[in-house]
């Protein structure tokens, strides 16, 4: 049966203690690894039929919503694995998204995109080098030239300026060639000097996560 939502707005002090029961709660689920328990008396304070759920959770944000999510992530393969996630966060994912294969697709996207925040910070232009680059040829016995150096300088500089990756397609043949020389592969080479590369994304009939998630089922106790 469908509760009845109570409009009572819950102040900002009452909104936070909820907030940190939730977290205190998730964290005792995976202190003990019963991550689908939850007592349904619990359950009544944080369900969203409640107007005190729908506070609950329209006050958490996406980031905060998935983040039990994407701290399972860190295994081969990179999915969730939601076995790990408390059962509210799960409830609410649920509701909010639609169904657990849109939140394991938009999931998969919030992890590449912090993957690709950690291997490029902010700084990162600033970090650019040739000199793990050269050091590594030179290990070889053989000293880089100094118009490879010049060659190789101009890159990192034409970079820390523009604070750009660099794009795969507009290098030259006798860029690329010059840093396969130098790196073993013009990839490995940007990577030495602290470079990313900025792959080609792949144009499709991708859906929105709003597109896959059109409807949402009722629910009731955990």
């Amino acid at each position: 049966m469908v509760k009845k939502i109570d409009p009572t707005p819950l102040s900002p002090k009452q909104l936070q203690e909820y907030r940190e029961w939730l977290a205190e709660l998730a964290a005792e689920a995976a202190a003990t690894g019963e991550y689908g328990q939850c007592d349904p008396e619990v359950w009544a304070y944080f369900d969203p039929h409640t107007g005190t759920g729908e506070q609950i959770l329209s006050s958490l944000t996406e980031r905060e919503l998935f983040e039990p999510v994407l701290a399972t992530m860190d295994r081969p393969g990179h999915t969730p694995d939601f076995d790990r996630v408390y059962v509210i966060y799960r409830k609410y994912l649920s509701w909010r998204y639609g169904s657990m294969n849109v939140v394991k697709f938009r999931a998969r996207t919030l992890y590449k995109q912090r993957a690709a925040k950690r291997l490029c910070p902010p700084d990162w232009p600033s970090r650019v080098s040739v000199a793990p680059l050269l050091e590594q040829y030179e290990a070889k016995g053989t000293p880089a030239t100094a118009e490879q150096r010049t060659a190789v300088e101009a890159i990192c500089e034409k970079v820390r300026k523009s604070g750009q990756p660099i794009r795969p397609e507009t290098l030259s043949n006798e860029t690329r060639c010059l840093l396969n020389t130098l790196g073993g592969s013009w990839r490995k080479a940007f990577t030495l000097m602290g470079i990313p590369v900025a792959e080609k994304k792949h144009q499709g009939n991708v859906q929105s996560v709003n597109d896959m998630a059109k409807a949402k089922t009722k629910r009731s106790g955990c």
